[in-house]
């Protein structure tokens, strides 16, 4: 249903102890710093919904390709695409 895709998170990480939550989205494509914007931007209308007691959460998407990730990163936001892993897993 339409109610159910609006609030689908596709990675929620939890640090009960701590009350840390992590929110991300997973897009399989390039994704320039607009559209990024846009994806996040719908991420945190899908998580106020979200009943997970947290007193800190965290943002973030990950993606094929994400140009100028840096600058979203700048802003504290938890930004991956498959460079990130190339560089980890080789």
């Amino acid at each position: 249903s339409d109610v159910y895709k609006r609030q689908e998170v596709d990675i929620i990480v939890l640090n009960s102890k701590k009350g840390v939550a992590g929110f991300f989205e997973v897009k399989w494509r390039n994704m320039d710093l607009r559209d990024a914007k846009r994806t996040l931007l719908e991420l945190e209308r899908k998580i106020e919904n979200i009943k997970i007691k947290r007193e800190k959460e965290y943002l973030g998407i990950i993606a094929k390709r994400i140009s100028d990730k840096d600058r979203l990163k700048e802003e504290g936001l938890l930004v991956f695409d498959l460079d990130d892993f190339e560089t980890t897993l080789h």
